[in-house]
């Protein structure tokens, strides 16, 4: 969608909610994003984010037939075969040509021997491991033939290779690609990590509304102590005038029996 010329693989797809409660997952490779969409439940706020995964830079340079040698950095991630970087390679020389034509050499800055770096190996990992200023270099890969029993000479292009120092084994959490059988069983996996994640997520929904009920509840008590106050408060007051107005009448009633016993005594 954005055409950018990217390792795919530096990205990761998550499944993250708007409930601060509720953990981001990373939806796996063998998941159909659509599919997960469809079961979200509303209550759950969910979306898909693009999240950039640890990642380095290794630098290519081409010496492809009819383009200017340059020096291209590439960004790349630990699980990105070499493969793979001679596709992205090809496309940031603006190349449109078969990638199986080309291969990736590393070639020695002290002793500018060139090794062909196999296609299992990954780059990233290889280049961590260097102790000098070496290179990669993009080239046309050499052609291998068979000598026929006609014929005692070859004339092809002879490249000095080395052996391979480095691991062809994937870096730590890469998942090689699964057989048909393995996918069936980490989908079975899935749909039932989905079903308690489903559960999860509805009991983090319940709890938020008992939260909620709890909150308004809280505030209902202390708005009824605040009116509960403010009635005892006028309930306070009104007994007090109510005090002082007995006072009154009973000032006035001690006033009147007074005169009516100084009318008696008089007649």
């Amino acid at each position: 969608k954005l055409e950018l010329i990217d390792d795919p693989r530096r990205y990761t797809l998550f499944e993250v909610s708007s409930k601060k409660k509720v953990p981001d997952r990373e939806v796996a490779g063998f998941e159909f994003p659509l599919r997960l969409q469809s079961q979200w439940p509303e209550s759950a706020k969910l979306r898909f984010e693009l999240k950039v995964r640890p990642s380095g830079v290794i630098k290519v340079i081409g010496f492809v037939p009819g383009v200017r040698s340059e020096t291209k950095a590439i960004a790349v991630s630990p699980s990105t075969s070499c493969r793979e970087v001679i596709r992205l390679a090809l496309r940031k020389f603006k190349v449109k040509d078969d990638s199986s034509k080309y291969c990736l050499l590393e070639c020695s800055s002290r002793t500018a021997v060139e090794r062909i770096v196999g296609e299992g190996e990954y780059p990233l990992m290889i280049q961590s491991q260097w102790k000098e200023q070496n290179a990669f270099h993009l080239k046309l890969a050499p052609v291998v033939r068979r000598r026929s029993s006609k014929s005692s000479a070859s004339s092809d292009t002879e490249i000095s290779l080395l052996p391979s120092s480095h691991p062809s084994s994937p870096p730590s959490g890469y998942q090689p690609p699964k057989s048909s059988a393995d996918l069936e069983t980490l989908r079975a996996e899935n749909a039932s990590l989905w079903v308690e994640l489903e559960s999860l997520r509805a009991k983090a929904a319940r709890l938020e509304n008992l939260e909620e009920t709890v909150s308004t509840l809280r505030g209902a008590y202390e708005s009824l102590q605040e009116s509960v106050a403010e009635r005892e408060t006028v309930e306070r007051k009104e007994r007090v005038k109510l005090e002082e107005e007995i006072e009154v009448l009973r000032q006035m009633n001690d006033s009147l029996l007074a005169s009516s016993e100084l009318d008696g005594g008089g007649g």
